[in-house]
């Protein structure tokens, strides 16, 4: 599934997992969850097995919340571009574009 995001999916932009029947929930299956506004916005959630990160793996997901996650308002306490971490071992990148996806990933599977 992680390859059809790849070659399928990021490539026609917008919309382009709305073109076939139950695609959405497919994206679920590694991560990608559609925005509730539409459109190009997904959050990733990225699993943490263990609950264990490498400061590289840290640092790498703080480089894509800092260049990809980027929201259409700031909040008034934390800015934008920012993490969520979860109570179930995972952290969250909301306003992600499809498009993004393959470079964001190539960045975690580089960095372990």
């Amino acid at each position: 599934m992680a390859q059809a995001v790849i070659d399928t999916y990021s490539k026609p932009g917008a919309g382009g997992h709305q073109r076939r029947a139950r695609e959405q929930e497919r994206l679920k299956w590694v991560g990608m969850y559609p925005s509730a506004k539409g459109g190009d916005a997904f959050m990733m959630r990225i699993k943490v097995p263990g609950g264990l990160l490498t400061a590289a793996q840290v640092r790498e997901v703080g480089v894509a919340a800092d260049a990809y996650a980027e929201g259409p308002d700031d909040s008034p306490v934390f800015g934008n571009r920012y993490a969520d971490l979860t109570t179930r071992q995972d952290i969250q990148l909301h306003w992600i574009r499809i498009a993004d996806v393959p470079r964001i990933w190539q960045r975690f599977w580089t960095s372990g």
